[in-house]
């Protein structure tokens, strides 16, 4: 992504701690007034505050830490998943790919809760892919260490991405 944002004339700084962002200037705490256009600021995935505020048990970063079923190691009876949770047994990238498969253990455990049911586990894949739009139907892909990039990959991505929105339309009475 950085080798297309330079080919797109995209000035791109890592690990630059921001002190402060006007409309046109972007400084860093090493001294740096960065001249901008326009900003974007991407980070990686917080935790919010709450669930430690509540006394849920946390994983270092502040997320909730669940176990194999998605319950809260300290709170059984609170179930959680997608990017706020950690499975403590396996934890695993904050990532779409991981999160939506949340969704059906999730729901299912939330309804084995209800009735008494036996809960389902969560066993999370072992790698994914990444397919990650770059705009005007371009997109780059990353397994393992390859990366590709293009139209091509565009068609792949958008492909993959109906077929699993497609897969949970339906009315709420087929749930």
């Amino acid at each position: 992504m950085e080798q297309l944002l330079a080919q797109r004339g995209i000035d791109t700084r890592r690990g630059s701690a921001v002190t402060m962002v006007t409309a046109d200037v972007i400084a860093t705490a090493a001294g740096d007034s960065i001249p901008a256009d326009r900003v974007i600021w991407a980070t990686a995935g917080s935790a919010p505050p709450w669930p430690r505020a509540a006394g849920i048990a946390t994983d270092a970063a502040g997320f909730v830490a669940v176990d194999e079923h998605l319950r809260s190691v300290s709170n059984p009876e609170i179930l959680g998943g997608g990017d706020v949770v950690t499975v403590m047994a396996s934890p695993h990238p904050k990532s779409g790919v991981y999160a939506v498969r949340h969704g059906p253990i999730l729901a299912a455990n939330l309804r084995a809760a209800l009735d008494g049911g036996r809960p389902a586990r969560y066993v999370p894949q072992n790698r994914a892919l990444s397919l990650l739009s770059a705009g005007d139907k371009y997109a780059v892909g990353v397994w393992r260490e390859w990366t590709v990039a293009g139209s091509w990959v565009w068609v792949w991505k958008d492909h993959i991405d109906r077929a699993f929105v497609a897969r949970y339309r339906g009315t709420p009475e087929d749930a």
